[in-house]
């Protein structure tokens, strides 16, 4: 069996998607800098140098995959990674692709 056969076609489309996704330069530095710590979006828009509209879409796009989680405190939400799906899909792409 070769090991494109071994993922469903539903497994294929999500590690597509998420492949997709972290493709896009933005999105993938968030991710790099939510590895090291919890951030604002107004934080995040300061150090990425863009409008905080842009990086609240980056955002809502990251967190409907389940890449990143949410934690409201106070008035602002801080927004921190999902190492576990982020590292599901990661081993996901190694088993199939190695």
């Amino acid at each position: 069996m070769k090991k494109q056969d071994s993922l469903s076609h539903i497994k294929q489309k999500e590690v597509l998607d998420f492949v997709k996704i972290l493709a896009d330069e933005e999105r993938f530095k968030i991710v790099y800098l939510l590895r090291q710590k919890t951030y604002c979006v107004c934080e995040l828009s300061q150090l990425l140098d863009l409008p905080q509209n842009l990086v609240s879409y980056h955002l809502k796009v990251l967190k409907d995959f389940k890449i990143i989680s949410v934690q409201k405190k106070g008035r602002k939400n801080f927004y921190q990674l999902n190492k576990k799906p982020l590292s599901v899909f990661c081993r996901t792409l190694n088993e199939n692709l190695i």
